[in-house]
């Protein structure tokens, strides 16, 4: 028969056995606090890629080569086209960083405009450049007047808009009015009447969605978008240019950007220009090549 334990050597044995676990559940804690846990601030840091390509503004040919010149916080200064005309670049960021983007490109007129990238939106550039020596063709086909790319005169003014504004829903001049674009299927002008209050902002946006990404890529190819007021065409480092997906499945390229200092008494011819240089289909529709115009006259109060 097996001899029995006294009680003292049995509350011994407890209590080294409690000690033991105690110390193994100390030791697991302290290896999930400073090993295994992330710190916070590698919690709050996204890895974004910032993915862009450049195409010519008339050909809609994409540009290899060309050189990519950042001036981001975080960011490789420098980077490069591909065959295809894309660039991309990885950064790890906390929240959204601004900057500026240059592009030189050898025949091509040096672009700049100012960027803003964000840990939760994938934003893709396309930067259309001005041949040296040769006209914007589809702004002269879309434009009465001739203007410079890169100068606004001021009235009304223009800004790009920011990333909060875009996500917080920054009311549209559209959404003032209560209007809706209508899809236009053929080349035609949709005119609309609408009135802007003076000191107040409006988003003016536009955008263009297809089925998936490769469908929208090559439809992007082939349309050239012209933001125009009273007959002066808003240059690019203005737009607010991005790409998002749509709870559908939808992809889709946003362009926006802020109006404000408005003249009361006055009248304001906005207008937005898609030259469509082939037929395309969005995986849904056909839409004919041509010009397409969607124009708003507002009357300032």
């Amino acid at each position: 028969m097996p001899k029995k334990e006294s009680a003292a050597v049995t509350t011994t044995r407890i209590t080294v056995i409690g000690t033991i676990v105690v110390a193994v559940i100390g030791l697991i804690s302290a290896y999930w606090q400073f090993v295994l846990k992330p710190s916070g601030s590698l919690v709050a840091t996204i890895k974004t890629e910032y993915v862009g390509r450049i195409i010519d503004v008339n050909t809609q040919q994409v540009i290899a080569g060309a050189k990519i010149t950042l001036d981001l916080a975080g960011v490789p200064p420098i980077v490069y086209t591909d065959s295809e005309g894309v660039y991309r670049f990885g950064v790890v960021i906390k929240s959204d960083v601004s900057g500026q983007i240059r592009v030189d490109a050898q025949g091509y007129q040096v672009y700049t405009r100012n960027i803003t990238i964000s840990p939760d939106i994938k934003i893709i550039e396309d930067i259309r450049l001005v041949q040296l020596g040769v006209a914007n063709a589809i702004v002269a086909t879309l434009a009465p007047t001739d203007v410079s790319m890169n100068n606004w005169s001021g009235v009304p003014s223009v800004r790009m808009p920011t990333l909060n504004e875009i996500r917080q829903n920054k009311l549209s001049i559209w959404d003032a009015n209560q209007l809706k674009l209508n899809d236009m299927y053929f080349p035609d002008t949709l005119s609309l009447k609408g009135i802007s209050q003076e000191g107040t902002e409006y988003l003016w946006p536009i955008y263009w969605c297809a089925i998936n990404q490769a469908t929208l890529s090559k439809n992007i190819e082939n349309i050239g978008t012209v933001f125009m007021i009273n007959g002066e065409v808003v240059p690019d480092k203005y737009i607010f240019d991005y790409y998002y997906d749509t709870n559908t499945g939808w992809k889709c390229n946003y362009r926006a950007i802020v109006l404000g200092d408005w003249l009361k008494n006055t009248q304001v011819v906005l207008q937005i220009k898609r030259n469509i240089a082939v037929d395309v289909n969005d995986g849904q529709h056909n839409y004919v090549s041509g010009s397409y115009i969607y124009e708003l006259v507002v009357s300032v109060k």
